[in-house]
């Protein structure tokens, strides 16, 4: 995280810059594990819909 900031400054050397950029970042950061989240749920709720459904066939 420093680091990032180190480097932004090397290269722009403007603070809203860097502010802006590590923002940005956090953000996606946070989409990024929302999503995963969001994905795991679904392929958790379809893998115990699975099992469900061959569990009922084979009691049937």
């Amino acid at each position: 995280m420093v680091l990032t900031v180190h480097i932004h400054q090397q290269f722009s050397g403007h603070p809203v810059y860097i502010k802006f950029a590590n923002s940005l970042m956090i953000t996606g950061v946070f989409l990024i594990l929302a999503i995963t989240v969001m994905e795991v749920n679904r392929l958790r709720h379809k893998i115990w819909l699975a099992s469900s459904i061959v569990l009922k066939s084979r009691e049937a």
